[in-house]
């Protein structure tokens, strides 16, 4: 279930960082922890990252995005690590 969510979130990241530029918006605030049902309303993706690690699991990632008003989000996350792709 948590996997679905997850991979859910990808897409959602995936579908926002296609959209239009925008001018660049305000220094983010303090970062928002995300929880199932938050609501989030993204424009553009600004940036995202994760720890680097070769292990297979959950990790905390990091998301700063522009919302359609302009103004800039910290987001943080649990994802599936990229060490997951590499393996069978």
């Amino acid at each position: 279930m948590k996997f679905r969510f997850v991979l859910g979130l990808a897409v959602l990241v995936a579908a926002s960082a296609q959209a239009q530029t925008q001018p660049q918006a305000t220094t983010p605030v303090q970062a928002q922890e995300y929880s199932y049902g938050t609501r989030l309303d993204i424009k553009k993706v600004v940036s995202m990252s994760e720890p680097s690690t070769p292990d297979c699991g959950v990790v905390k990632a990091h998301m700063i995005y522009n919302d359609h008003a302009g103004v800039q989000h910290d987001l943080q996350y649990l994802k599936v690590a990229e060490g997951c792709d590499n393996q069978h």
